[in-house]
């Protein structure tokens, strides 16, 4: 009998042709000579290539769940795994500040998306990446998402500190005050009025 090399598989075994052996399909190898069948990548493993002896881990930021895989699946985007060789799509965890919105509210199974937390935006990476980032002065994000932050409603406005949630944390910038409802945002020195007292008054 003819011992098919490593690779290959001959599923008519007895047979003295070495016609007869057959390069492993994708997602499965032959790791040793002379075998009936080759073998099934598991879960976690992937083979793309035919006629290999070995299977490869999926890499960080994929998975793959079932067997014979000539593939693995990849993680939602800006998620990753802790990782090689994922069996799950439950492993796959947002990174970079992103936080979990679970499309049945309760758990990872049935899937999910990453975004950025209120008070927080995408902004791109020195490295090429993204994160989520604080909204600068000035800014704000109510609602956890992937919108961008938006402008104190008000001109000569900006917020104490970045990463401002709402635009109740807008204040007035130095030397402005809070008008009347219809005035808007007023400058101090030219109404008159500094720091709240009429110009000319002890």
């Amino acid at each position: 009998m003819f011992a098919c090399p490593s690779g290959t598989a001959n599923p008519a075994l007895g047979s003295i042709d070495d016609k007869a052996c057959q390069r492993c399909s994708l997602g499965t190898v032959a790791s040793t000579a002379g075998l009936g069948n080759c073998a099934p990548c598991e879960a976690g493993k992937f083979q793309n290539d035919e006629g290999k002896t070995a299977c490869k881990d999926c890499m960080k930021g994929t998975f793959i769940d079932v067997e014979s895989a000539g593939g693995c699946k990849a993680c939602p985007l800006y998620a990753s795994t802790a990782a090689e060789g994922t069996v799950s799509s439950t492993d796959c965890g947002c990174t970079n500040g992103f936080i979990e919105l679970l499309s049945n509210g309760i758990d990872k199974s049935g899937g999910f998306e990453c975004i950025c937390p209120a008070g927080k935006e995408r902004k791109g990476d020195a490295d090429g990446g993204v994160s989520c980032k604080p909204c600068d002065l000035g800014m704000y994000k109510a609602n956890a998402g992937n919108d961008l932050c938006v402008k104190c409603p008000l001109l000569e406005s900006t917020t104490p500190s970045v990463g401002a949630t709402s635009s109740e944390q807008c204040v007035c910038n130095p030397n402005f005050f809070m008008g009347p409802p219809s005035g808007g945002v007023e400058s101090g020195v030219e109404s008159g009025v500094e720091s709240g007292v009429e110009r000319g008054v002890s």
